[in-house]
């Protein structure tokens, strides 16, 4: 499952709704395998440079580029981008190796194949014991290590994470701090994590950016 992680470059990615402008000239160097994490509070915009870089919200103006290939108008499964979320998205109905092998069913693998890595991915996690369980059998920590088997399962070079740990008491945000950088290194990927948590932001980033009102105040590393 080793990939190799993707540089990402945004030059002045702007988006708006309608009058409300949420990215105002972004422009952020990311360098292959960098652990990178954009800070700040409520409403400033992190989500939507995460979104606009996976396709699922489109950039109103500017470029982005992964590895030096413009994407900015690839469509979401053409990027190759893993993403996790805060509220994990789990299926319900699928048992936690379905949940992990959904996006390589989208890529048309056949099952065999897709069930190999779909194991491989929740060794990673620690999850190879539960692949039968269903979503709602599991711990809120344990949903999450899904979510990010399901995001790693197809060996992305480029991990999105928009506040993961912040459905999670304080305990196993520290315990899965740890466990995303180990994944991360297993993995050799670039990773680009979002937070409003200072302290994450410190443990965990080679760098961060600071964003505010939709422009970055600040980029350097934690010291």
């Amino acid at each position: 499952m080793m990939s190799k992680g993707a540089s990402v470059r945004f030059q002045s990615v702007s988006k708006h709704y309608g009058d409300v402008q949420a990215l105002q000239e972004f422009s952020l160097d990311v360098a292959a395998g960098e652990f990178i994490t954009i800070l700040g509070a409520s409403g400033s915009g992190k989500s939507t440079v995460l979104n606009a870089l996976a396709g699922f919200s489109p950039a109103s103006a500017g470029e982005i580029f992964v590895n030096d290939k413009p994407i900015t108008h690839a469509p979401p499964e053409k990027r190759n981008i893993g993403m996790v979320f805060q509220n994990y998205s789990l299926f319900p109905h699928m048992n936690v190796l379905e949940n992990v092998c959904f996006p390589l069913l989208m890529r048309k693998m056949d099952k065999a194949q897709r069930e190999t890595l779909g194991r491989k991915a929740l060794d990673i996690v620690r999850l190879a014991d539960f692949a039968a369980r269903k979503p709602k059998e599991l711990s809120g920590g344990q949903q999450q290590r899904v979510a990010i088997a399901r995001a790693i399962v197809f060996s992305p070079s480029l991990l999105l994470m928009d506040e993961p740990l912040g459905a999670l008491d304080l305990k196993l945000r520290e315990a899965l701090q740890f466990e995303i950088k180990e994944i991360q290194h297993q993995l050799n990927c670039t990773v680009i994590y979002v937070t409003h948590d200072q302290r994450e932001a410190l443990a965990m980033s080679n760098r961060i950016a600071v964003l505010r009102a939709g422009r970055i105040e600040q980029v350097g590393t934690p010291a």
